[in-house]
């Protein structure tokens, strides 16, 4: 139960950070960031897609936290 909290949170840390970044990279475009844009979101939707399969593996094992 502690240990799958801690799970979460690192989790949810990592999306807020990556989240940061990518929303400081729309909000300040240097030049030629197009990529680093496209790496970012790409970065952000596999993160968020990691949390999400995360909960729902801890919802079909029965641990509702």
């Amino acid at each position: 139960m502690i240990f799958k909290f801690i799970i979460v949170v690192m989790l949810l840390a990592v999306v807020i950070s990556l989240f940061w970044s990518f929303w400081h990279l729309i909000r300040h475009p240097q030049p030629g960031n197009k990529v680093l844009k496209g790496l970012a979101l790409r970065v952000l939707l596999s993160a968020i897609t990691l949390l999400l399969i995360f909960l729902y593996l801890g919802y079909q094992t029965g641990h509702h936290w």
